[in-house]
């Protein structure tokens, strides 16, 4: 069985994927809230280096991202905290990542 993170598993495309792997894969989340299994601030970069450290995974499907509420649109801060958790994730972590955000 494979080890499979996935940022921002209590998203939209998250929420897919780790419904539909977790038969046949070990399926762990990271997130911001409490429903995941591992709270992290991606953008944080120290928390980051140190959780991915201590863990390891095959494959991390970063569905992840940061977007604006309903009728709001995205702004110059929301590209930037998006890139920022990408840069964190790549330069850290030792697994193959794919990135669906």
């Amino acid at each position: 069985m494979k080890k499979i993170l996935i940022t921002g598993g209590n998203g939209f495309l998250g929420s897919y994927f780790k419904k539909n792997l977790k038969e046949n894969h070990i399926i762990q989340t990271i997130g911001k809230s409490n429903i995941n299994d591992h709270k992290i601030n991606l953008l944080d970069n120290k928390k980051v280096n140190f959780f991915f450290k201590k863990n390891k995974f095959d494959y991390i499907l970063h569905c992840a991202a940061h977007v604006p509420g309903k009728g709001n649109i995205l702004n110059k801060r929301h590209y930037e905290e998006n890139h920022k958790m990408t840069e964190n994730i790549s330069k850290y972590c030792n697994s193959k990542i794919i990135f669906f955000s």
